[in-house]
């Protein structure tokens, strides 16, 4: 994970923050089973069907959105410990 630091104005800072792919790939498993368990999908058992059939039933966009919410504070967490920032208030993020 890389990580740059931007020191702006009143003790603030921009982390910019680049994961690596494999991560975000862990990530998307992680959402791709959370999301097979809830849904059904015609001719399979709940958390059985393959990846890219999930895919095609929900959207990407969603699969996506499901992994950010696990992968975003977790970096975000790593990055501020890797960066020695005291947090006093909870880090806003966006993607």
């Amino acid at each position: 994970m890389k990580v740059s630091r931007d020191d702006i104005e009143n003790r603030q800072a921009i982390l910019h923050i680049e994961v690596e792919e494999d991560r975000v790939e862990r990530h998307l498993q992680r959402a791709h089973n959370k999301v097979s368990q809830r849904i059904n999908i015609p001719g399979f058992r709940k958390g059985k069907a393959p990846r890219r059939i999930v895919e095609q039933f929900v959207g990407r966009d969603y699969l996506l959105d499901e992994a950010m919410e696990s992968l975003v504070p977790e970096a975000v967490g790593a990055a501020v410990e890797e960066s020695d920032i005291e947090a006093t208030h909870t880090p806003l993020g966006s993607v």
